[in-house]
């Protein structure tokens, strides 16, 4: 599902949101699917994820940023 560059484009956006349901969705479905991103794309929605981290004011965003990270950095120590 997130090999199609189109959905990438559509989560991106979704990422930033107004609503803050459909930026805990979109960051729930990246989460779902981290393994299947490619490594340049993951560096990009990284990058948002992150910047969710600094600025979204939504503990369940915040949440779920934390769940990411935390499956990222584990998914790296695994392959270290």
């Amino acid at each position: 599902m997130l090999k199609d560059p189109e959905v990438i484009q559509i989560l991106k956006l979704r990422i930033t949101d107004v609503s803050s349901v459909t930026r805990e969705n979109a960051l729930d479905i990246l989460h779902k699917n981290l393994e299947s991103i490619e490594s340049e794309t993951l560096q990009e929605l990284m990058t948002m994820v992150i910047d969710r981290a600094h600025c979204d004011t939504n503990l369940s965003v915040r949440k779920k940023v934390i769940q990411i990270l935390t499956q990222v950095l584990n998914s790296q120590n695994k392959s270290s």
